[in-house]
């Protein structure tokens, strides 16, 4: 079912405005664009690693950052109050 794609249960759907409908599509388009390019990205160093022998990486897990439930929570809460 495309609720899956929009990470949205089918209660939560019915509950919902057009406009919030609309800006979940968005963000479920813009994700799936950035998944796109992260696998165009990957695909491209693969193949510059099996033609070279060398082993390239796509991201260093320094640049890896991870956000705390409590950061989650301020972010969530900001967005509530702009969109109520």
């Amino acid at each position: 079912m495309a609720l899956n794609y929009l990470s949205i249960s089918v209660f939560e759907f019915y509950d919902m405005t057009y406009r919030e409908i609309q800006l979940t599509l968005e963000g479920a388009i813009e994700r799936f664009e950035n998944n796109i390019e992260a696998y165009a990205v990957a695909a491209q160093v693969g193949y510059v690693n099996a033609r070279t022998g060398k082993k390239y990486k796509v991201f260093k897990k320094s640049n890896v950052n991870e956000i705390d439930s409590d950061t989650k929570k301020e972010h969530l809460s900001e967005l509530k109050q702009i969109f109520a």
